[in-house]
């Protein structure tokens, strides 16, 4: 995960200079299909395990954005289970924060 994240990192550093158009705070531009359809995806999904499988497999290199071979469909597949492992995950923190309370008082 570390070298993917140091390439995207590298990657969106690089558009912000050259790019007319850059993603809301939060998100990174990725672009899919041979079509290059362009998505803002938040940052929070390089945490999930279905989205770093994604880039790992359809990663593009050598281009100056992040690009994806992959199909807009699988992309939307991808994106529905990433947004469910963040929900889950902000879930059990919240969980863990409310226990370390009750621990504390």
């Amino acid at each position: 995960m570390a070298i993917i994240t140091r390439k995207l990192h590298f990657i969106i550093e690089r558009l912000k200079h050259k790019s007319p158009k850059l993603a809301p705070r939060g998100c990174f531009a990725v672009y899919v299909g041979e079509d290059e359809v362009r998505y803002e995806v938040p940052l929070e999904f390089l945490e999930c395990q279905s989205f770093q499988d994604l880039l790992r497999d359809e990663l593009v290199s050598g281009c100056d954005r992040v690009k994806l071979l992959c199909s807009e469909e699988d992309f939307d597949e991808v994106l529905h289970r990433a947004k469910a492992e963040c929900k889950e995950a902000k879930r059990i923190r919240r969980r863990k924060k409310q226990w370390n309370y009750v621990l504390l008082n």
